[in-house]
């Protein structure tokens, strides 16, 4: 599921618009989605019909496949007679049936910033006898981040100020999460940071395969020629071949990994650049990364990687 936690924040949101007795925290609201969703449960009635007008929507096909096929739907979103009206309203017992017969897996993605207060939140969830539960703990160079969460809309700032005010606040406060984070996966017991693996962006694109082989044997599971062409083929493309049936650009998967891991390195401004760096400084020492000077040619020399192999963070991680 793409982002669920989007989910609860509007079933909350709208709990509160419409002023309802005895509102459940976005605290509580979330542990009961996700303690829900790892076990192919769903008994909350807002969640359900939140889940079927989200999960169903023809320009966004991606967002899950799973609730947007067969048995839930007659066609596949790859079925050009695809439409979310063919689709039988969804029940709390089609949902958990297929949850439970039709698939071996459930995988949601989740931004840090909709997680409430901390990842002890999935922790809780994924420590129930019901649930064997692996997090993937994916990080990405700050400087890449808040460019792009600033282009699709997470913050702003203000049109002529030079001060960058928004700028400067997303990036202390998403770094800050990230290390606050991190320091709670450190101090974890062996048996808890055993489920967690630390994956970088950067590594990833660097060298798409053999990040793939590290994350299906954390997982636990068989490594597909499928899927291993599917990756091989869709990390050396460009956005320019997204179609219709990719869904929209949030949901294309198709791009240069390279190119898009350094894209922030010449179209960010050296100024804006310079601002992350230094809200974010700890956490890209932890993790890696290595500042550069506004004039610096380093920027803009995409053959040397403003990464390094070994970091601090690297060890405290079992995988």
């Amino acid at each position: 599921m793409y982002e669920p936690l989007q989910t609860v924040m509007r079933v909350f949101n709208s709990l509160k618009r419409n002023d309802i007795n005895s509102v459940q925290s976005y605290w509580d609201l979330a542990k009961e989605f996700l303690d829900a969703v790892l076990r192919c449960k769903c008994n909350n009635q807002r969640f359900l019909s939140d889940i079927e007008d989200f999960y169903r929507k023809q320009n966004h096909p991606r967002v899950s496949q799973a609730i947007a096929s067969p048995p839930l739907c007659p066609n596949k979103p790859s079925d050009l007679k695809w439409k979310p009206n063919l689709c039988p309203p969804m029940t709390k017992e089609s949902l958990a049936s297929t949850c439970r017969k039709n698939y071996d897996l459930t995988v949601l993605k989740v931004l840090i910033s909709r997680i409430p207060e901390n990842i002890k939140i999935i922790l809780n969830a994924c420590t129930s006898w019901e649930v064997d539960c692996k997090i993937v703990f994916l990080v990405r160079d700050p400087r890449g981040v808040v460019p792009s969460s600033k282009s699709v809309g997470f913050f702003g700032d203000a049109v002529g100020n030079t001060a960058m005010g928004g700028t400067r606040l997303y990036s202390y406060r998403r770094c800050k999460e990230i290390e606050e984070n991190l320091g709670i996966i450190r101090k974890l017991h062996d048996s808890l940071r055993d489920r967690i693996k630390l994956q970088r962006y950067e590594d990833l694109a660097l060298n798409p395969l053999k990040a793939l082989t590290g994350l299906n044997e954390f997982a636990g599971l068989s490594e597909l020629e499928s899927v291993k062409t599917w990756l091989n083929e869709t990390t050396r493309k460009t956005r320019g071949d997204c179609n219709e049936m990719d869904g929209e650009q949030a949901t294309c998967t198709k791009d240069d990994a390279w190119v898009a891991a350094n894209r922030w390195r010449w179209k960010v401004h050296p100024q804006e650049i310079s601002v992350i760096q230094k809200y974010c400084k700890e956490i890209m020492r932890i993790l890696g990364y290595t500042p550069v000077e506004i004039s610096s040619e380093l920027i803009s020399n995409q053959s040397i990687p403003l990464f390094i192999q070994d970091y601090e963070a690297k060890h405290w991680f079992l995988h």
